[in-house]
């Protein structure tokens, strides 16, 4: 005979005897498949395991499968198997994929601090891309064919650019630079 003992509703031991020792509460099994640990509610009435759904609908096991982001990394992560855990480093709110943003141990925020370093990047990027078009018009011969006028709209628009960083506006080309 096979069985299985159950102490407070856990599987505490698995026999194959045709004597059952006194005073343990136990119950009638076939071809167990089950574990010395598992919460009894797990199996059924012949002592397997129940299906997954179930196990999942009444709560006894949880299904992390989906994906998940590390905080700091924003890396994603994939759970495809039952009973893996994700590690308390991932989130699955998914982050929106700015890089100023930051895990707050809640949810996903802009930081300020970033944000500012950022933009100030983007703008000094942008500001070189435009002086790698446009400081072609400081050459000797390209200077003197500009009109005085002309001149002191590059010279107004460079120095914009230069002050880009601080004041936060990206100033308007004149309308006779060509790229």
């Amino acid at each position: 005979m096979e069985y299985i003992e159950i102490k407070n509703g856990t599987v505490i031991g698995h026999y194959d005897s045709e004597k059952i020792p006194e005073g343990i509460q136990y119950k009638s099994v076939r071809n167990f498949n089950g574990w010395v640990g598992m919460n009894a509610g797990m199996l059924n009435e012949n002592g397997q395991i129940r299906p997954e759904a179930q196990l999942i609908a009444e709560g006894f096991i949880k299904d992390n499968r989906g994906d998940y982001w590390d905080k700091k990394s924003k890396q994603k992560h994939t759970i495809t198997e039952l009973g893996q855990e994700p590690l308390k480093e991932w989130t699955d709110k998914k982050p929106s994929g700015l890089v100023y943003e930051v895990w707050d141990g809640n949810a996903w925020v802009i930081d300020p601090t970033v944000k500012k370093e950022y933009d100030l990047a983007k703008t000094r990027f942008t500001r070189n891309s435009e002086f790698n078009i446009f400081d072609k018009y400081q050459l000797p011969l390209l200077w003197a064919s500009l009109s005085a006028v002309q001149q002191k709209e590059f010279k107004v628009w460079r120095e914009a650019w230069l002050n880009a960083p601080k004041t936060d506006i990206e100033p308007a080309r004149p309308s006779w630079f060509k790229e």
